[in-house]
């Protein structure tokens, strides 16, 4: 939806992309969108941390660490041991999951001409990052980590074009919002606690019609460890949910609120 009668061009390379590709690539920056959105909730902001992307391995770091008050970013298990031996207390740190999705992201992007650097219009990075990153790397940063690319100069990268109108994005996210604006047009969204709420109609188009409904089947590995976890987070005790949320808050990745 949204892509409808709308040609997408890379002005990098002025190509088109096919209506596949188009597809596949406003898939895949809703993931890299979601993602963000999760690295953001663990005070990780998206541009500063994929300017931490290292050049050589491409990988990015897979946990934050707080050392007396100084935002460190770790690449792996073997650095964070290195650091929590050098470490007098224990470490305040935050492993990001997100990492290795990102990681693929960025591939599936370089085989599309794109780069992640471009999600967001590039801005300086805030000092207090840069002061991080040098911290972490014990003297100044390691070869090929936390610079930019040279991906995007500050001008538009894609040109939509549909019909006679046409219409530019200077980034990954921009370019995801022009086509999320073309598929609201003429529609009216509406949101419903339940599928008891909709009438008959809405509930054939939206849920039940087999040429468009997604099934998706659910497999109970241990009926006793789901009983435990449905009774923990829908059960009558408040305390025992309490602390579930509060021991997993950060892990979340996907909310919907």
């Amino acid at each position: 939806m949204g892509l409808e009668g709308v040609k997408i061009v890379n002005l990098k390379n002025k190509k088109g992309y096919t209506p596949a590709q188009a597809k596949d690539l406003m898939k895949l920056l809703t993931e890299v969108e979601q993602l963000s959105r999760a690295l953001n909730k663990k005070g990780v902001k998206f541009k500063e941390f994929i300017e931490l992307r290292d050049t050589k391995t491409k990988k990015l770091p897979v946990f934050k660490v707080k050392v007396e008050g100084i935002d460190q970013f770790i690449y792996s298990d073997k650095e964070l041991e290195t650091l929590s031996k050098k470490s007098k207390g224990e470490l305040d740190r935050v492993e990001l999951y997100e990492a290795k999705e990102l990681e693929q992201a960025c591939g599936k992007l370089e085989k599309l001409g794109l780069d992640l650097d471009a999600f967001e219009e590039l801005e300086e990075a805030a000092p207090e990052v840069r002061g991080a990153q040098k911290k972490t790397a014990g003297k100044k940063p390691a070869s090929g980590r936390g610079k930019k690319s040279a991906a995007a100069s500050g001008g538009p990268i894609f040109r939509l074009e549909n019909g006679k109108q046409e219409e530019q994005a200077h980034s990954l996210s921009g370019l995801l919002k022009l086509i999320r604006a073309h598929a609201r047009r003429g529609l009216q969204i509406q949101r419903y606690k339940g599928l008891g709420e909709m009438n008959p109609t809405q509930l054939w188009e939206t849920t039940m019609n087999p040429q468009t409904r997604t099934l998706q089947q659910v497999t109970l590995e241990d009926g006793v460890d789901a009983e435990s976890m449905f009774t923990t987070l829908m059960g009558d005790q408040v305390e025992p949910r309490r602390a579930f949320i509060e021991d997993h808050a950060r892990e979340v990745r996907f909310l919907d609120v």
